[in-house]
């Protein structure tokens, strides 16, 4: 439950990376939640192109998490070093999509995903404590 949480506000944060509309839900659709959803003209420009508005590629959600894994950390060690000795770590640098989405996601609310996690993690616990007892009841009938 808290991945999805975290993909839907990554979603909401990278809405100008990917192919999402960025446009707010039109005045009809907050009146009938049933009516049918259009899309912005932005938003279809966006589709049928398949660029953004600065002339970048648009990405889908999981296309833009691949492109951001390619942000490494390399621990290299030259040719002639010995075992053990003579090692440095290199980095690769983020590109302006990358730094773009970053960004984005830096500016994503945190006391929200910690609280949301703490949540998780307290009915996780009591779903815990729940199932033991039910296992330790259903031993105690047994024999």
């Amino acid at each position: 439950m808290l991945a999805y949480s975290v993909q839907w506000h990554l979603a909401e944060a990278w809405k100008p990376l990917l192919f999402a509309d960025e446009a707010p839900a039109n005045e009809a659709r907050e009146h009938d939640p049933v009516a049918p959803a259009t899309r912005s003209a932005a938003a279809l420009a966006k589709a049928q192109s398949r660029r953004l508005a600065d002339g970048a590629p648009a990405l889908s959600f999981r296309g833009l998490l691949t492109h951001l894994a390619t942000i490494v950390r390399n621990t290299m060690r030259p040719r002639d070093a010995k075992p053990g000795t003579g090692t440095f770590t290199l980095t690769t640098e983020a590109n302006p999509k990358h730094r773009q989405a970053l960004d984005l996601a830096a500016a994503l609310p945190r006391p929200s995903f910690q609280s949301q996690a703490i949540e998780v993690a307290r009915e996780t616990s009591i779903q815990l404590q729940e199932l033991r007892s039910k296992t330790k009841s259903h031993r105690r009938v047994k024999k």
